[in-house]
């Protein structure tokens, strides 16, 4: 049985969520950049040189 087999999911749940949602304040990044698509300033192309 590996390592990663013997930790409950609902810790890899919880990891991913605080590190998805980090930094907390003044607003997590993801909600930002969640605004920011649907106000359309944010673009997920890259930039044309």
């Amino acid at each position: 049985m590996s390592f990663f087999d013997k930790i409950p999911t609902s810790t890899f749940v919880i990891a991913a969520l605080t590190l998805g949602l980090a930094p907390f304040f003044p607003e997590p990044h993801v909600w930002e950049k969640i605004k920011m698509l649907l106000a359309v300033t944010c673009s997920l192309r890259s930039p044309q040189l």
